[in-house]
């Protein structure tokens, strides 16, 4: 065998030849360990390239080549141009810049790059543009400057492509290489300036300072593009009838960085612009790449409204094209243009439509996040209607994305309630199962909100729900609707455009048992328990058909039908005169920020009110007070935000709050169940700002303040009821959060416990005064039965006392955490937080599980500061527990204790 091992041909068609990759691996083993002994042999130095040539071939085949980088290194060092060739190819090769053995080479690099032969300049340029660390780029940036006015253009050339390098590596190098660059933008040469043009893009993205420099030289670049455009650069550089394509789209790309925000040079370069993007012909690749870029660019600049329009018809042209590739490029340009003018691309519309329906799923998903931006008020209506028809004949796979797409968009630009609802059904009835749960629930919550709307909602369920083959979002949400609203149904009148559908009583209830029945619906069963309870407390007739329906799911092994079904019975047969109380509609709730459908008709009007409601803010903050101390001037709720808030600022009550609106606070329970329009009345001692304050403060909708308990009133004890009723229940969102639990508006494990309270309770014979916000109770407090915080069978009793005669600001609070259900709940946890003017300390509980019959305690103290011993003490609370498998998760704020 030859010195180092065989030729390079030879060990070429060796490794062709072999046919097992363990043959392969043997012969890389022994070609490599013969390439070891010929770099320990010193006679063998003249066959050192060869077996350099040799490992660079391993390393494409992927086997290890670490033992020959130094090699490579030595080989740069020698003074003959083939070994320099060898060891600089080798180096950007078999090493990367992150290796530390590169440094060794910077030395030979320096000497290289002040060589007399251009060849052995651009062979240090190529490595150093290849493989240049930042550590090496500092060192040579001196050197690769003076090249950059090199008398040969291949020098010029490499030098400013490794300038590139040198200040993506070191953006701080960028002024260095200023000037030079703006010499090389006025070169003749081709290669020079393709290479400048690349340059000065990379400086102009990297420093601003830079690209304000360069943009003297836009009239010098704009002068070349004219030239190519009709005179023409060299023959040699024609391509399908374009002369010089790729130099045409590297201008481009460095007017787009120097016009970027800059109203003068965009100026200076649109009518060059405007000339390419009439001029050109797109018929072939060469064209469209030309035109791209100049699209690009008119997006990028601060162009004029004519000019956009322009680069927007010719994407359009490009969406016509037959090439899915065209298409592509065109939808992705198009996504850009959208954010700087909308209306410019409404006149392609129709097309863009058409690209969702391409067989090509990446057109399809570019069209379909292109309509998404397309969309607005003006026209939702068509632009959905296209998308739901198309969402029917789509493939499976594609339905999910499209679904969640109509769904977001009819909600945001929703032009009417009745329009959401007629839509939102569509798109149950068509891909329900691809509707997320969330959706289903801003839907449901949108009906309660909207009791014009309640049977129009109702009835258009019905008749989808009817329908063979229905999926099971749809069926749950009409389930809900149906038994929520069935007499809006049966009673209110059609609306306009509907189509015309008799329903009553006994045919929601046939759909319900018709549900009920199939198997596929198995997980609605507690839902539809619930629909069937609600209506035959709303239609007595049907209470003969109900009950032997629920009687019979009393005994079924499912634990929450048997629940729900015992219960329900239990209320409809035993306690008639609770039916009414328990069966009412659910509060409707608040509606979430993001839903636009919702305040579409409403717009002015909550703009009108928004802009009261700031100034009036603005003019509280101005109107405070440092010196008036006084707390009988003072709102309580004002003094317990600003010690939340950490402030001292004590601003009066603002004039807004009237007696009427405190009354509504307080009585809000009585009013919300009573289903009467609060009636004015004289302002009570203590305001419902306090609770206000607190759940604006920590979120609003996320937060359940728990207040005082309202005085009994003597002469309505059927209010006194519904009261300690809905304190036992959840907060009026909970259903709207999940669909298939607490559907009745009362928690069915805290029925029988509820029930019982209500039988033994009798009607007070005077009416109880509201406790006195000033100061603390001294012994346990008369409130001490009634929970501070219910959340299903979790209730929380906190009960104040004076334990520490000697320091009277010292409060111990008593906390009692009781289980009403019938099931344990386990790793049960409370945090909690006073305001900065008191102090906490809390001590362990006495256990983590809350039985049924087994309640747990746990001993607080609250410190309070001497200046604030007036001042109530507020808590604001976090609770964590697991019950029947599921992690609960609960904030509360207590007002007062």
């Amino acid at each position: 065998m030859a010195p180092g091992g065989a030729r390079l041909r030879e060990l070429i068609r060796s490794v062709r030849e072999c046919k097992t990759k363990a043959e392969e691996r043997k012969l890389i083993a022994r070609e490599g360990s013969a390439i070891r002994e010929s770099f320990r042999d010193p006679s063998q130095g003249r066959y050192v390239p060869r077996c350099v040539a040799k490992l660079m071939f391993m390393h494409m085949l992927g086997y290890p080549t670490h033992f020959g980088q130094m090699e490579c290194v030595r080989l740069t060092a020698r003074r003959e141009f083939p070994e320099k060739r060898i060891g600089y190819l080798g180096l950007t090769l078999l090493l990367d810049e992150n290796q530390e053995v590169t440094m060794l080479v910077t030395n030979s690099v320096k000497n290289d790059l002040t060589h007399k032969n251009h060849y052995v300049i651009g062979l240090g340029l190529c490595m150093l543009g290849g493989i240049c660390s930042a550590e090496m780029a500092r060192d040579v940036a001196g050197e690769v400057e003076q090249l950059l006015g090199h008398a040969n253009s291949y020098v010029r050339k490499k030098a400013a492509l490794t300038a590139t390098r040198v200040i993506k590596k070191v953006p701080e190098l960028t002024e260095g290489f200023v000037e030079a660059t703006k010499r090389l933008l006025g070169d003749r040469h081709h290669g020079v300036l393709l290479a400048a043009c690349t340059l000065a893009t990379e400086m102009g993205e990297q420093d601003v300072d830079a690209r304000v420099a360069l943009r003297a030289q836009v009239p010098q670049l704009c002068k070349v593009l004219k030239s190519l455009i009709y005179a023409g650069k060299s023959a040699e550089h024609d391509i399908a009838g374009h002369a010089d394509p790729l130099l045409q789209c590297a201008i481009l790309r460095v007017l787009r960085v120097l016009g970027r925000g800059d109203a003068d040079a965009s100026d200076a370069m649109s009518d060059i612009l405007a000339q390419i993007a009439s001029n050109t012909d797109d018929s072939n690749n060469a064209g469209r790449a030309i035109l791209y870029e100049a699209v690009e660019t008119i997006i990028a600049i601060e162009a004029v409204g004519g000019l956009r329009v322009l680069a927007v018809n010719i994407l359009g042209r490009f969406l016509q094209n037959k090439d899915n590739n065209v298409r592509y490029v065109a939808l992705n340009a198009l996504s850009k243009v959208v954010v700087v003018d909308t209306q410019a691309i409404q006149r392609h519309r129709a097309i863009i439509v058409e690209c969702v329906k391409d067989a090509d799923i990446t057109i399809r998903r570019s069209a379909l996040k292109l309509v998404y931006s397309l969309v607005n008020a003006n026209n939702v209506t068509t632009l959905t209607r296209e998308l739901v028809e198309y969402l029917e004949a789509c493939d499976e796979e594609f339905k999910c994305e499209l679904a969640k797409k109509i769904s977001a968009l009819a909600l945001k630009f929703s032009p009417s309630k009745q329009w959401y609802i007629d839509t939102f059904v569509s798109l149950l009835t068509q891909a329900g199962q691809y509707i997320d749960e969330y959706e289903c629930n801003d839907f449901m919550g949108l009906v309660a909100r909207t009791p014009q709307l309640h049977g129009y909602a109702g009835r258009s369920l019905y008749r989808a729900a009817c329908e063979e083959g229905a999926n099971q979002s749809l069926c749950a949400v009409a389930t809900w609707v149906c038994g929520e609203y069935s007499d809006a149904m049966v009673h209110a009148a059609p609306v306009e455009g509907e189509v015309l559908t008799k329903v009553k009583h006994d045919d929601v209830a046939k759909l319900m048992i018709a549900l009920l029945n199939e198997a596929k619906y198995a997980k609605l069963k507690p839902l539809i328990m619930t629909a069937l309870a609600k209506i035959a407390g709303r239609e007595p007739n049907e209470e003969a058909t109900i009950v032997p329906i629920l009687d019979a799911y009393s005994r079924q092994m499912d634990l929450e039908t048997q629940q729900r079904a015992n219960e329900y019975k239990k209320i409809l047969t035993e306690l008639p005169n609770l039916r009414d109380v328990i069966f009412e509609h659910i509060p409707p709730p608040e509606a979430p920020k993001f839903v636009a459908a919702d305040t579409m008709e409403t717009l002015a009007k909550k703009k009108a009110v928004s802009a009261v409601a700031a100034a009036q803010s603005f003019r509280d903050l101005l109107s405070f007070d440092d010196d008036v101390a006084s707390s009988n001037a003072q709102s309580k709720g004002a003094d317990l935000l600003n010690d939340l808030l950490g402030t001292n600022i004590d601003a009066p009550a603002s004039a807004s709050a009237t007696p009427a609106t405190q009354a509504q606070a307080v009585d809000l329970l009585g009013d919300m169940l009573s289903g009467k329009t609060p009636s004015p009345s004289p302002a009570p001692p203590k305001t419902a700002s306090s609770a206000d304050a607190l759940t604006d403060l920590f979120g609003g909708a996320t937060i359940e303040p728990i207040a005082s308990p309202t005085p009994m009133k003597q002469n309505a004890p059927t209010t006194d009821v519904l009261g300690e009723l809905t304190s036992s229940g959840p907060s009026a969102s909970i259903p709207f959060v999940d669909p298939f639990q607490n559907m009745s508006g009362a928690p069915p494990a805290a029925i029988e416990g509820l029930i019982d309270l209500m039988s033994d309770a009798t009607p007070p014979s005077s009416a109880v005064p509201p406790p006195a916000m000033n100061a603390h109770p001294t012994s346990p407090s008369p409130a001490a039965d009634i929970p501070a915080y219910t959340k299903g069978p979790l209730s929380i009793f906190l009960v104040s006392s004076k334990a520490n005669p000697l320091d009277p600001n010292e409060t111990e609070v008593n906390a009692r955490y009781v289980n009403a259900g019938p099931s344990d709940i386990e790793n049960f946890s409370l945090q909690a937080a006073v305001p900065k003017t008191m102090t906490l300390t809390m001590h362990p509980a006495s256990g983590t599980t809350i039985s049924s019959s087994v309640p747990v305690s746990q001993r607080m103290i609250v410190s309070t500061k001497a200046e604030h011993a007036a001042k109530p003490i507020a808590m604001r609370l976090k609770l964590s527990w697991r019950q029947d498998g599921f992690d609960m998760s609960e904030l509360a704020t207590i007002s007062s204790i």
